[in-house]
């Protein structure tokens, strides 16, 4: 009952008065959008694109309503996430979508205050320059090292100095590491025999409380593009909620592959858009992001897409919309980036973007 009555509701949104037709240009940077507000975290290897995506979708609508307690953390939506559903994908349900079930999970147990998230942070990171991201990479890699080597005769004893030696030195994080984070990673041994993620609610996340005011603020998602839905109904879904009287970035999973090549060079997916077929095919690098606005280009119409790459080079060939060094904006090329630029998003063509799109969510309001 409850899929029909979203079913009827993604309906009469895509049947409303908006137009994909028209593709009015949409920029939710533009005045004094909450999404200026909110930073693009660069997800480095912890391959939080869809913790990412689900924060910035319910910050910008926290901050928009001026509601309480609007900073959320990616890192935290996927900590929250793994440790409720210990699971990833659920590829073969046509139902199923990483960023409801990510925003559900983040309603029922709360968002963590950033006072006290850069409080645990800092305390954890012992004054190096490491991205959250980076942070929790660097103790996973630690953490399994440990694990390993704690059942060796040979090193059981220096198991964790081992561990931690050898990420410090690691071709990533070598000269990232300025002081030593020992003091960090010692409680790791009591952690031996249980899961990392339940070592970093523990000790990494000690100090976040889960706040009472969260679940209601957060309304209710709708989720999308998961079957057979045509390119056309996908785009006028995206049109509609950008140009709608209360706009909002649109969460998208989709095929990112279609970045390896020059643009309209398509590297499209088989339908239906079920993650089992295209993932196990090896056609699909399953990626998310947020869709902040739409422009007309001749006959087709693009999209604005703001990515958890990071501020840098973006992707292949692109047209993008970047902050430069003075603080102004406007359009600029990811090939080519003036210096102290900072690509806020790049253009997509809506097509090339639907065909590749497994799940597509937005809130109701």
């Amino acid at each position: 009952m409850k899929q029909v009555r979203l079913a009827l509701l993604t309906l009469f949104l895509v049947m409303s008065t908006n137009s994909m037709a028209n593709c009015e240009p949409v920029n939710l940077y533009n005045n004094q959008s909450p999404l200026n507000e909110i930073p693009i975290v660069d997800q480095a290897e912890i391959a939080s694109c869809y913790a990412q995506t689900t924060a910035q979708m319910v910050e910008y609508h926290l901050r928009e309503n001026a509601l309480s307690t609007p900073d959320v953390r990616g890192l935290w939506v996927g900590l929250v996430h793994k440790l409720k559903r210990k699971v990833h994908w659920s590829p073969n349900r046509i139902d199923y979508s990483l960023l409801e079930w990510a925003i559900k999970d983040l309603k029922s147990q709360g968002n963590c205050s950033i006072q006290d998230y850069s409080r645990s942070m800092v305390r954890v990171k012992a004054g190096n320059q490491l991205s959250d991201d980076d942070m929790v990479y660097f103790l996973n890699r630690v953490f399994k090292k440990y694990k390993k080597y704690r059942w060796s005769l040979r090193h059981r004893r220096n198991a964790l100095s081992k561990a931690y030696d050898e990420v410090v030195s690691s071709k990533y994080f070598q000269g990232k590491i300025t002081s030593s984070m020992r003091a960090s990673v010692e409680s790791m041994k009591a952690y031996r025999n249980k899961q990392f993620l339940k070592y970093l609610r523990s000790q990494v996340f000690s100090e976040c409380k889960a706040l009472e005011d969260v679940a209601p603020n957060i309304p209710e998602v709708v989720s999308t593009a998961r079957g057979f839905e045509s390119d056309e109904f996908i785009m006028k879904v995206m049109s509609n909620v950008l140009t709608a009287d209360s706009p909002q970035p649109i969460g998208l999973g989709y095929c990112s592959k279609i970045f390896s090549g020059q643009p309209g060079e398509l590297h499209l997916m088989k339908r239906p858009r079920l993650l089992n077929m295209v993932l196990n095919a090896g056609k699909c690098s399953a990626h998310y992001s947020v869709v902040v606005g739409q422009r007309p280009v001749g006959e087709k119409c693009e999209y604005l897409v703001r990515n958890s790459y990071g501020t840098g080079k973006w992707a292949n060939n692109r047209s993008c919309f970047c902050e430069f060094s003075d603080g102004s904006r406007g359009t600029c090329h990811s090939d080519v980036l003036p210096l102290g630029s900072k690509v806020l998003g790049c253009w997509v063509d809506g097509k090339e973007l639907a065909q590749n799109t497994f799940d597509l969510s937005y809130f109701v309001k």
